[in-house]
């Protein structure tokens, strides 16, 4: 089974039901508890900076139910330090690419292809960058 990683994107998706293939929630979390999926604790920053998210709202809700049903990665020093000595113009891609190879997971799950892409470049390792699990 391939481990996956989620970018901050996708999570964003599935709390506000963006997603393309038109699957509800509940359904995610059942698929969610049989996959081998990673995402980064730094995600859930971003999801409640983003979605504007207040503490035991519904949306705070589905973020506490999704993390239990995946891999919550730390955000550690060490990811840190590689991310500022990379330098590349987005950090906060970096971070979650270097989450995903410390992790080795082999798919990347982004919206955001073009800078995953480019950022790929940089490493050396065999991690797929994709915008479907259906690629």
């Amino acid at each position: 089974m391939n481990k996956i990683f989620l970018d901050a994107n996708i999570l964003i998706d599935i709390l506000k039901l963006r997603n393309k293939e038109g699957i509800e929630y509940k359904e995610a979390i059942k698929l969610l508890n049989s996959s081998n999926i990673y995402m980064s604790v730094l995600s859930i920053h971003i999801a409640y900076y983003v979605l504007k998210i207040k503490p035991k709202s519904k949306l705070s809700n589905g973020i506490n139910d999704f993390c239990n049903a995946i891999n919550t990665l730390p955000l550690s020093e060490d990811i840190t330090s590689q991310a500022m000595v990379i330098g590349y113009k987005d950090f906060e891609d970096t971070l979650q690419y270097i989450t995903a190879i410390d992790s080795e997971c082999d798919l990347f799950l982004t919206r955001d292809i073009k800078d995953f892409t480019n950022l790929k470049k940089v490493f050396s390792n065999k991690i797929k960058i994709v915008s479907s699990l259906s690629e």
